[in-house]
């Protein structure tokens, strides 16, 4: 019985040993190489470069980026964010000695592509069939690095535009869609509408103005060069800002879902279809009290025996019937 005891106690040091061996092995384990020494922070330019097609630029100022071309415009910060992160990507091995290979065997002479941020170019070519990884040659070397999936690689620019529609902070002072103009009121604070509307209450326009200024598209779609013109007429909705600027979006689609073209950066903002009610029209009233006790129709619900102003009570002939006299006439009251 001692020789058991002694053997299930020995197991368990033997067990605990190798436990130990294998977590100080996991703590010692290093850490990948970044693919540069660049701290994403202090990217400032980044341009993304294909062959044949125009390059794409972007920069950063005042902690904001911003497309610089093929448009100008404000950029989707979770987009460029994929492409600062690159410079801290994990290399997985490394070829150092390029004098002894052929850069066309890992799809590099050419490269697909070329990112540079700030300075530091980033040719990218094939991927490892095995693992997925990506062929990225810099600093006099080919990396290999976990190919990133991001849409912003792509050589089209309009995932990297800003998904809202008006700029960051815009101040609105005009908006036209089809059937409704409402402007910022020409003297104090409130908005006007036209045409003249009673129902257009203060907050209605104020909720349908705002509506605007948070607008964003699900996503965003370039407008090719080989589509045809659309086929006129064709609806729009114009914004004019305090600064004095003009947005006009044609209105392409209304379903299954909105779509708003900005013809000057040839690109589509797609919105769900709800955003239908709420960037074309004013917002829906809101039902009173009164209207929900009357089922919707606004009427006050009448009492048994009572006529209500303006209606007839159903009641009320009945109680009068009632209250003839075997003669046929009325009581005198």
């Amino acid at each position: 019985m001692k020789q058991k005891h002694l053997n299930v106690a020995l197991g368990v040091v033997a067990l605990a040993m190798v436990g130990g061996v294998m977590l100080a092995q996991k703590k010692s384990a290093p850490k990948a190489a970044p693919l540069t020494t660049l701290d994403a922070a202090a990217i400032e330019r980044i341009a993304i470069k294909y062959p044949g097609k125009p390059e794409i630029d972007l920069a950063k100022k005042d902690g904001a980026w911003a497309l610089t071309q093929p448009v100008a415009i404000a950029a989707d910060p979770f987009e460029v964010q994929s492409l600062t992160a690159l410079a801290s990507s994990e290399v997985r091995s490394t070829i150092d000695d390029l004098t002894s290979i052929k850069l066309a065997d890992f799809g590099l002479d050419p490269a697909g592509f070329e990112i540079v941020l700030n300075d530091t170019p980033l040719d990218f070519g094939g991927v490892e069939p095995l693992r997925y990884q990506r062929y990225v040659k810099t600093a006099g070397h080919i990396a290999l690095i976990d190919d990133p999936q991001s849409p912003a690689l792509d050589s089209n620019y309009s995932d990297l535009v800003s998904k809202r529609l008006l700029p960051e902070g815009a101040e609105i002072a005009k908006i036209e869609v089809p059937g409704l103009v409402v402007a910022r009121a020409p003297a104090g604070p409130g908005w006007t509408s036209l045409p003249v509307d009673a129902a257009a209450s203060s907050d209605r326009l104020q909720k349908f103005a705002d509506a605007w200024r948070e607008a964003r598209a699900t996503w965003n779609q370039a407008v090719s060069a080989m589509e045809p013109p659309p086929k006129a007429p064709t609806e729009t909705a114009v914004l004019t800002l305090k600064d004095g600027s003009v947005l006009s979006f044609i209105i392409a689609s209304r379903s299954p879902q909105l779509v708003l073209e900005r013809s000057d950066l040839k690109l589509r903002y797609n919105l769900p279809q709800t955003a239908v009610e709420q960037l074309l029209q004013l917002p829906p009233l809101k039902p009173t009290a009164d209207h929900d006790a009357a089922g919707g129709n606004g009427a006050v619900p009448a009492l048994p025996g009572v006529a209500m102003p303006g209606t007839e009570s159903s009641a009320a002939p009945a109680a009068s019937d009632a209250a003839l006299d075997k003669s046929g006439s009325k009581p005198a009251r």
